[in-house]
């Protein structure tokens, strides 16, 4: 006899943050125990390149500014912001878990 497997649906749900930095402060309310994380950046662009933001109005693409911050100051923030809120979320669990340390 093979045992019988349970069907649950599944869920997924994806959040597109642009790489827009403003989504920095907000990113740590997402991520959680089950969170899977993709960092996704144009590999044809160079790393030391300025960010130029770009904004679609009614199909057409506006730039607005260029930052004084090169795609690989962007990259490590989006990193530091995801390791320091799962650090800390690490220790929050080990703290629950051991209680006496």
């Amino acid at each position: 006899d093979i045992p019988s497997i349970q069907q649950h649906d599944q869920y997924i749900n994806v959040w597109d943050c642009g790489g827009q930095r403003v989504f920095l402060d907000v990113l740590p309310a997402f991520l959680t125990s089950r969170t899977m994380f993709f960092l996704v950046f144009d590999a044809s662009k160079g790393l030391q390149d300025k960010i130029t933001t770009i904004w679609n109005q009614k199909g057409k693409s506006v730039q607005l500014e260029t930052l004084n911050l090169s795609r690989q100051d962007l990259l490590v923030q989006w990193m530091s912001c995801i390791n320091a809120t799962l650090t800390k979320r690490a220790e929050q669990f080990y703290k629950a878990q051991h209680p006496e340390c």
